[in-house]
């Protein structure tokens, strides 16, 4: 049978944990040498399946803190987990070791590891120190208990609240508003555009990962996790799928249907248009010069222009005014989603 390590480690790494194969005769043991190293900087997804393969068996140990912006409240005598839950807040990720403790869940939110904290039972694993711990489904194996989650599961790592504040001691302060950054309601715009500038030179999905969680600290309020994780995964399967064209030479889509639609220059201007204003939120402007850098007579221009308006392909926001010297401005719009809209109103 297949060891914690080889059947969760994917998982938990695709939340944003770091993680460590675990072994000897009570499973926390590191499989590898120098694993504090990964306490700073996550192992490459190469390195994870190398050691799934090389430790089959082994239980997985995840490095808390910054790294997995995870701090763990363990609590050894588990009729204090209400009171504690009181003092640290609500979290919705909560399990059982197998001795019969409890862990609970939070986001980093600067805290540092301790044992004993204020002399209960209760230690802290989250910066400094040796912070590793042992997680579900992993086993112990002189005794062949398992740990198990009793709250929430690995999914839900993503997605933690913080430890509520003063209620643990701190290794650092770690703002979470910064003036001047990134405003709210163009966080997830803005982390993705970042995310799909940095992914070429990505070796992996992990790797993106890193660099939207350090990116995301320069928002006003930083994102959550959960929104971290799942803009990262849209901007790596944008990259593999070979249609990230961030940073690369402009270009436009066009469907065959558009293609049996339109006559040939509305087809050649519609094209053109899209290269130079699909990326706008708006409208432009849409001149007449077109038509002498197209090498076309004003006549030919009209016509292609007037069929794309026609065909629900182009939409005025400032239509042309006989008389006027107002340059008209238009927009590019997409007839299928603007049919579609109509139908649904």
């Amino acid at each position: 049978m297949a060891g914690a390590f080889s059947t969760s480690a994917w998982a938990y790494f695709q939340v944003g944990c770091s993680v460590i194969p675990t072994g000897g005769a009570d499973g926390k043991k590191p499989c590898i040498r120098g694993f504090m190293k990964f306490a700073e900087q996550r192992a490459a997804v190469e390195a994870i399946e190398t050691w799934a393969k090389k430790f089959p068996d082994a239980n997985v140990g995840i490095l808390t803190g910054p790294v997995s912006d995870l701090t763990v409240v363990d609590i050894d005598q588990p009729g204090i987990v209400d009171e504690a839950l009181r003092r640290f807040g609500p979290t919705p990720v909560i399990d059982v070791s197998p001795r019969g403790g409890n862990r609970l869940f939070y986001r980093y939110a600067g805290e540092k590891t301790l044992n004993r904290l204020d002399g209960a039972p209760i230690d802290v694993r989250a910066k400094g120190g040796t912070p590793l711990l042992i997680g579900p489904p992993s086993v112990r194996p002189d005794t062949g208990a398992k740990y198990k989650f009793i709250r929430g599961g690995i999914a839900d790592l993503a997605d933690l609240p913080s430890p509520r504040a003063g209620s643990l001691p701190l290794a650092e302060a770690r703002t979470r508003s910064k003036q001047g950054g990134i405003p709210i309601g163009t966080r997830n715009r803005w982390l993705f555009r970042q995310c799909l500038q940095a992914a070429p030179a990505c070796d992996d999905l992990g790797a993106l990962f890193d660099v939207a969680r350090t990116r995301n600290e320069e928002c006003d309020l930083p994102l959550s996790k959960a929104e971290v994780v799942k803009t990262t995964a849209s901007a790596w399967h944008y990259e593999l799928r070979g249609e990230n064209w961030v940073g690369q030479e402009p270009r436009a889509v066009m469907k065959a249907s558009e293609h049996a639609a339109l006559t040939a220059d509305e087809y050649y201007l519609l094209g053109k248009l899209r290269i130079a204003h699909a990326c706008r939120d708006g409208d432009f402007l849409l001149s007449t010069q077109l038509a002498a850098d197209f090498g076309w007579t004003r006549n030919r221009y009209y016509a292609a222009r007037a069929g794309l308006i026609t065909k629900g392909y182009l939409k005025w926001t400032i239509p042309p005014q006989q008389g006027s010297r107002t340059i008209p401005r238009a927009k590019l719009i997409d007839p299928a989603v603007a049919r579609n809209r109509a139908t649904i109103e």
